[in-house]
């Protein structure tokens, strides 16, 4: 769980008690000018941020106030989560080789 936490504007990153990077979170303007994509929907710019990233099985689920959330977890480490208003976050997650079942 990370214990330091840093905001700078509309976003943020947290890190760990060793100083490494465990999270970023973007607003949705934010995310509109690092990818350029304040004439794309969220669905649109799910669909080709994780193209961009040649990342497949991205799923969608409703949010649970009538809009869409899509989330991707993959065997590297990493999970992306969007929102229905294009905010994001990237998550560091174990590794498929790290999880136990014991």
């Amino acid at each position: 769980m990370p214990d330091k936490h840093a905001i700078y504007g509309v976003h943020s990153f947290a890190f760990d008690s060793g100083s490494t990077l465990t999270s970023v979170d973007w607003e949705p303007r934010i995310v509109n000018q690092l990818f350029n994509a304040e004439d794309m929907s969220a669905a649109e710019y799910a669909q080709t941020f994780m193209e961009g990233y040649k990342s497949k099985g991205m799923v969608s689920t409703p949010d649970g106030h009538g809009g869409t959330r899509w989330e991707y977890t993959g065997t590297d480490g990493l999970k992306v989560e969007m929102e229905n208003d294009k905010r994001t976050k990237i998550l560091a997650v174990p590794k498929a080789a790290e999880r136990k079942f014991d």
